[in-house]
């Protein structure tokens, strides 16, 4: 494969004309892709992704105006599409979940506001359905139990401790709601600041509180003023609206869960065309050189800023480049912006006498050039070769 980037460049990377694979790879996709052709009828992972999508940046309130195709920069995109391509096997899921931490610790790509460690835990509640056992498991199962109008089956330990009354927030007239959701979150944000459990869990319960005010995703802007402070928060919601179902969403998230919905489903075949710029083993192998940007840079791009990856067989992700001439330049320039507090007397005089002498050096110039134009149309002797002109004028009679 190096032999072939470095001595034949116009056919590099192959993937761009050919799906390269590694044995590994293809062992894996022969043995899940082509027995698994009819895909999951539910809707939880284009929420899930809904949710990284309004986490990265965009305020959900216009989620319906997201472009799509910033679907394919989440990591739960890849997720998805091995989850319903590979028929949830486990192998191809630890497969994907290690490349993807190993995309999301290169240096050649920007940070994502959310990681994959944050994911996890949601992609195992949607990989199950929210039906695997477990701790956040049974919390989530409270959460959604909480949407029935006989109220939460269960309880929730760390909102009992606070005295958060759930009911008050799924249920009453509206105005009554919000203002519970303001209570507990405030209630919630505060003991969060002290408890390192709490506070990984604050994204969670803060994205049911919305949840429950509104039924589903109508109230999800009361989220706007803790986006900053847990990025997390809307991936969260995604996962609850993926698990209520299209009854919980409003018609903004119905349009954009459907387009998403769109893309996840799309068909595979391992002889169909791949639609990204590198595979894994031409990443790996671009990844291993001692200047990988340099590399990237000679690449055809789908997009100039961004590369997309084939992580596994079907199953991509597009990760924006950064750009380290421009984070260099500003380093350097960062330290000559800074000027002194205050100007001295002492400094003020000197630089008072400083323009005084330049102003005298001026004005001296300024003099000496009008002796020598002055000359120039003196009646003195003129040099060889040259005669005035006679001047001629009009006699006026």
């Amino acid at each position: 494969m190096g032999w072939i980037a470095t001595y034949a460049p116009e056919v590099f990377p192959i993937t761009q004309a050919v799906r390269l694979l590694s044995l590994e790879d293809y062992q894996i996709s022969t043995e899940f892709v082509a027995r698994h052709k009819e895909l999951n009828e539910d809707f939880i992972w284009s929420s899930v992704i809904l949710g990284e999508m309004a986490s990265q940046g965009q305020r959900p309130s216009s989620v319906d105006k997201m472009p799509v195709s910033r679907a394919l920069g989440c990591f739960s995109y890849p997720m998805a599409r091995t989850s319903m391509l590979y028929g949830g096997s486990e192998r191809a899921t630890e497969m994907l979940r290690q490349r993807l931490s190993v995309i999301e610790n290169d240096m050649l790509f920007s940070k994502k506001a959310i990681s994959v460690e944050t994911l996890q835990p949601i992609w195992s509640l949607a990989e199950g359905g929210g039906q695997r056992p477990s701790e956040i498991a049974d919390v989530v199962h409270v959460i959604m139990s909480a949407l029935d109008p006989a109220g939460p089956r269960g309880i929730i330990s760390d909102l009992e401790l606070l005295k958060i009354d759930v009911r008050k927030m799924s249920s009453g007239p509206i105005e009554q709601r919000v203002l519970e959701f303001e209570n507990a979150s405030l209630k919630l944000v505060q003991e969060a600041s002290s408890s390192k459990q709490l506070r990984s869990r604050a994204p969670m319960y803060l994205a049911a509180f919305a949840f429950w005010v509104g039924q589903g995703t109508t109230h999800i802007s009361l989220l706007e003023d803790f986006e900053n402070t847990f990025p997390s928060i809307y991936a969260w919601t995604g996962l609850f609206a993926g698990l209520g179902g299209p009854t919980c969403w409003d018609s903004r998230w119905m349009r954009a869960c459907t387009a998403v919905d769109r893309m996840i489903r799309a068909p595979f075949s391992l002889t169909d065309p791949p639609a990204v710029d590198l595979g894994w083993i031409e990443y790996q192998l671009i990844r291993d050189q001692n200047r990988p940007t340099e590399w990237v840079k000679e690449l055809v791009k789908l997009t100039p800023r961004a590369l997309t990856v084939e992580v596994l067989p079907g199953a991509s992700c597009q990760m924006r480049l950064t750009e380290p001439d421009r984070d260099k330049h500003d380093e350097a320039v960062s330290p000559s912006v800074e000027m002194p507090q205050s100007l001295t007397q002492r400094d003020v005089d000197s630089i008072t006498l400083a323009v005084e002498i330049l102003m005298d050096v001026v004005r001296n110039k300024d003099a000496h050039s009008a002796r020598q134009q002055a000359q120039l149309f003196s009646d003195g002797p003129r040099p060889e070769g040259s005669s005035p002109k006679k001047r001629t004028t009009k006699r006026v009679r």
